[in-house]
């Protein structure tokens, strides 16, 4: 098993992850939920940074290709 500390950063790093990719939200919105209480702001704000760099990082592999 994984210590907590570590635990919680590895949750937020897939939670993340999982936002950004084109897979449903409502997965990693549940991982963000399991390391703590996220206001409704806060959450907007974190899916919308981590929806606009997943679309950047798609038009810049469209680009390379």
């Amino acid at each position: 098993m994984v210590p907590s500390p570590i635990q919680k950063y590895l949750l937020a790093a897939l939670a993340s992850i999982l936002i950004a990719s084109p897979l449903p939200t409502e997965i990693g919105i549940t991982l963000l939920a399991l390391i703590k209480n996220v206001t409704p702001r806060k959450f907007s704000i974190i899916a919308y940074i981590l929806h606009t760099i997943a679309i950047f990082t798609i038009l810049l592999i469209g680009k390379i290709i």
